[in-house]
């Protein structure tokens, strides 16, 4: 991981306005990975105004000047719904346009489809198109290799509307690689959430309807996933 003061420095004269601080509070009874009762640290991140509000509408209503009037401190923010390691990867791909990955060069890493899985959600919660549509091309890419596990699934079932590109991608990625005759792909289906089992069921009868080449892979046009960026 980058250092981000020192990035914070290099980059911060790039944007006008105040830097705001934003602490993050995540409460310890949202994950059951933490012990009952054990407080977790607020973490604090300075960050330009402008490139919170680059492309999240979140922080775009977050720190507008009528809410920062109502709040004890000016130009803070506090969430209390994002892991602290979660959204220092998010500051991470606003300052340097790149997505931290956690097993280095071994991209079939599952953690790293872990990781995107939760950044997506992540971009779900800050409303940051932009984000979201940057991490489906990354897994998408990453598809030519290994495809996403069901702990990676299951993370994006739980934290995306029906409507969501990232399921439809997910459900893509599974479906042609039953039809492609790749026999790794329902290793896990027993644990995947019985949404995405429908997803899957909907679209392979789809497949059946039509006649593509194995080679002609749905996400080949990546852009026909991405959401409109404003």
């Amino acid at each position: 991981m980058h250092n981000l003061g020192s990035v914070l420095q290099l980059t911060e004269h790039r944007f006008s306005g105040p830097v705001i601080r934003v602490i993050v509070k995540y409460h310890a009874e949202q994950d059951d990975r933490v012990g009952e009762g054990k407080e977790i640290k607020p973490i604090e991140f300075w960050v330009p105004r402008d490139l919170l509000r680059h492309s999240s509408k979140f922080f775009q209503a977050a720190t507008k000047p009528e809410w920062d009037a109502l709040r004890d401190k000016s130009h803070t923010v506090t969430i209390s719904f994002i892991e602290p390691e979660l959204f220092q990867a998010y500051i991470h791909w606003l300052y340097l346009g790149t997505i931290p990955c956690t097993g280095g060069d071994n991209l079939d890493d599952e953690s790293d489809h872990i990781l995107l899985a939760n950044l997506y959600v992540v971009g779900e919660r800050l409303m940051d198109s932009k984000l979201k549509n940057d991490l489906l091309d990354t897994i998408a890419n990453m598809a030519d290799d290994y495809f996403p596990g069901a702990a990676a699934i299951c993370t994006i079932y739980e934290g995306t509307p029906p409507e969501s590109s990232a399921r439809r991608l997910l459900t893509d990625l599974c479906v042609w690689g039953a039809h492609a005759n790749d026999n790794s792909w329902p290793v896990e289906y027993d644990e995947y959430p019985r949404e995405a089992l429908l997803d899957i069921l909907k679209a392979m009868t789809r497949l059946r309807e039509i006649s593509v080449p194995n080679d002609h892979s749905p996400w080949h046009k990546l852009q026909d996933y991405h959401e409109k960026v404003e």
